[in-house]
C-alpha cells in the first residue's frame, strides 16, 4: 500500500475434483487470486465476474508443477484494462504471459528459476500477434 497498490479482493479457483486426492485428507482442490491495482481500479467490463472459477487443471498444458490453464488467466483478465499492464510476480512458465498476448494486455513477469526463462520465451514467441493494437495509436 505504500506503494501505491491498491487492495481489491481475492477470488478463487476450483480445480474441480480432478484435483490430485490425498486420502484422509481434504482434497486440495481450490486455489486463491488475490489482486490489487497500482492506483484506483478502472471498470474493464459492465458485468459482474466470478469470484470463483471452477475449471480443471489441464495436464496436457502444463510445462510448470503450478502452471494454470491458459483459458482460466483469460477468463480473469477480463477484469484487467485492454492494453493494461499485468504484473505475475511468480510466472512460471509464462502462462499468464500466454494470456496477456492473446488478450491484447502487457505483462511483467518475475522468475526465479534461470531453466523456466527458455520455455517462457518460447511460449511467448508461438502465441501470434493480435490482428489490431490496443491502447496504441494508429499510425498513418
Amino acid at each position: 500500500q505504500g506503494a501505491g497498490w491498491v487492495w481489491q479482493g481475492v477470488a478463487q479457483w476450483d480445480k474441480t475434483e480432478a484435483a490430485r486426492p490425498q486420502k484422509g485428507r481434504f482434497r486440495n482442490q481450490c486455489e486463491y487470486l488475490i489482486w490489487g491495482t497500482n492506483g484506483q481500479h478502472q471498470q474493464q467490463v459492465d458485468s459482474c465476474l466470478p469470484g470463483v472459477f471452477r475449471m480443471s487443471a489441464n495436464c496436457e498444458e502444463k510445462m510448470h508443477m503450478t502452471a494454470k490453464p491458459v483459458a482460466l488467466l483469460e477468463q480473469i483478465l477480463e477484469i484487467c484494462v485492454t492494453g493494461g499492464v499485468v504484473l505475475d510476480p511468480f510466472i512460471g512458465s509464462g502462462s499468464t504471459a500466454v494470456a496477456c498476448k492473446r488478450t491484447g494486455r502487457h505483462y511483467i513477469g518475475m522468475e526465479i528459476v534461470p531453466e523456466n526463462v527458455p520455455i517462457i520465451e518460447r511460449r511467448i514467441a508461438n502465441v501470434p500477434e493480435p490482428l489490431f493494437s490496443f491502447g496504441a495509436e494508429a499510425s498513418s
